[in-house]
């Protein structure tokens, strides 16, 4: 497997060393994630990108065949330094990605009701989400993921063609699934 599939994909939980009571592990996380109906849910970012009419976040041509969808989970500190830096950090790297060939669109949508944090892309291949998830802002932004998040993880497949954008739902959901399928 490819480091950077390995970055991207490994779970990262840290734990404060006064609490007694362990972290969550990622399957506990998950099983929340699936069982939880936000009652909170806020969008940060609606589909936009190239891919999307910025007037009414609809698509301007189906989705192809072969795109990849990357759903990337946040379980957020809730501290303002951690806070404050999740703002600057995703600020950065959503321009980052907004600029780069190959994006077809971005969400982003978060409720604390279910800790759901999450970043929606849409990419026409591979190559050009790599380019993304290797390149410098991205790569900061990783390296202070423990400062932002209490844990991290995020995983990626080949979608199919479609008329409509995937919801943050079917996201979240396939975003589960993925998971799943890499516990022991």
């Amino acid at each position: 497997m490819q480091r950077w599939l390995l970055t991207l994909t490994v779970f990262v939980t840290f734990a404060s060393c006064s609490s007694s009571t362990p972290a969550p592990t990622l399957a506990q996380r998950l099983d929340q994630l699936s069982t939880c109906h936000p009652t909170d849910l806020m969008v940060l970012a609606p589909w936009i990108g190239p891919g999307f009419d910025p007037n009414t976040g609809a698509l301007l041509e189906p989705l192809p065949a072969g795109h990849i969808e990357v759903v990337a989970q946040g379980w957020r500190r809730r501290d303002p330094e951690a806070t404050k830096l999740r703002l600057e950090q995703g600020a950065l790297v959503l321009e980052d990605a907004l600029a780069r060939p190959g994006l077809i669109g971005f969400e982003s949508v978060e409720s604390d009701v279910c800790d759901i944090s999450i970043s929606h892309t849409l990419w026409s291949d591979q190559a050009s989400m790599i380019a993304f998830v290797t390149g410098e802002k991205h790569a900061h932004a990783m390296a202070n993921a423990l400062k932002m998040h209490n844990a991290f993880a995020g995983a990626h497949w080949t979608g199919v063609m479609r008329t409509t954008p995937p919801t943050w739902e079917e996201g979240i959901t396939r975003f589960i699934a993925e998971k799943r399928a890499t516990l022991p």
